[in-house]
């Protein structure tokens, strides 16, 4: 998955909570209203950020919701214009 993302995930482990760092967006697989797990969701690890530019097994994605895959979108920057990023998404079979 590729897109404009905020390089720096600033976190308060002691309260669990997350801060808007400079960027423009995180992906997420958990809604901002659930308890999120900092780390980025790949082979190895259990997190809930969808790092960009990661090869991510699907296995290791939520489960599908009536046949689709339901990620969260988070706002932690400011666009010049509306649509002027894009978030792209790229399957691959091995």
């Amino acid at each position: 998955m590729q897109y404009s993302y905020d390089r720096d995930l600033d976190i308060n482990d002691d309260e669990n909570q997350h801060f808007p760092a400079p960027g423009v967006m995180r992906i997420w697989t958990k809604n901002s209203t659930e308890t999120r797990t900092p780390r980025a969701v790949s082979k190895f690890f259990s997190g809930d950020y969808i790092k960009p530019d990661v090869l991510i097994p699907l296995t290791s994605l939520p489960p599908l919701k009536n046949g689709k895959l339901i990620l969260y979108v988070e706002s932690v920057g400011i666009s010049e214009f509306p649509g002027s990023f894009l978030i792209q998404v790229k399957i691959t079979q091995r």
